[in-house]
């Protein structure tokens, strides 16, 4: 089956683990903990110390590691619902329907309600993106058997470049790009 909170993938089976432990879990516990993920997110905040964990626990789980499990699985369904939008109805749905109990699926998706637009916000900014490139100059050049491009470039950020590359580099770079960009096609009407 595929999932809006997950970009319409099916959900990983180490998270369908998880989501089966999450009924030993207090609501209180398990809404602390989505409260406590979100903030953490926010700051991009993603491990969990022994400390943080004994502080969540209170005592329930015997091992940390079933509680290192429970946090990791949820923090991939907000951070994956959040940046692929996933309204929080339906994320109340999917959970329902991957086993989630009732009462946690409600309280998830109201912590999640309260905070899903901006914390979309603040997880794309926190995307590592590389600068583009803007041609400013080229010229080609023969150079014994090699035609070599000279390009001047302009980055994102400002910078000037200078570079040079062989004709059949810049070709097949050419070629990979309009492959890459033709990957998404499917999303240009959505």
């Amino acid at each position: 089956m595929r999932f809006r909170f997950n970009g319409m993938l099916d959900c990983p089976d180490w998270v369908l683990a998880e989501i089966s432990a999450f009924s030993t879990i207090p609501n209180d516990i398990f809404n602390s903990c989505c409260k406590l993920i979100i903030g953490r997110l926010y700051k991009n905040i993603k491990s969990f110390t022994d400390a943080d964990l004994e502080i969540l626990n209170k005592g329930q789980f015997d091992d940390l590691r079933l509680m290192k499990g429970a946090i990791a699985a949820l923090t991939f369904i907000i951070e994956k619902s959040s940046k692929y939008e996933c309204d929080p109805v339906d994320l109340e749905k999917e959970m329902l329907q991957l086993g989630m109990s009732t009462d946690h699926s409600k309280d998830l998706s109201e912590v999640y309600n309260q905070h899903f637009k901006d914390l979309h916000d603040v997880l794309v900014k926190q995307f590592p993106r590389e600068p583009s490139l803007t041609i400013l100059d080229s010229n080609l050049q023969q150079i014994g058997d090699a035609k070599v491009h000279h390009l001047h470039v302009k980055t994102s950020e400002g910078k000037s470049l200078n570079f040079a590359v062989e004709n059949g580099q810049l070709n097949q770079l050419k070629q990979e790009l309009e492959l890459a960009l033709n990957s998404f096609a499917q999303f240009n009407d959505k």
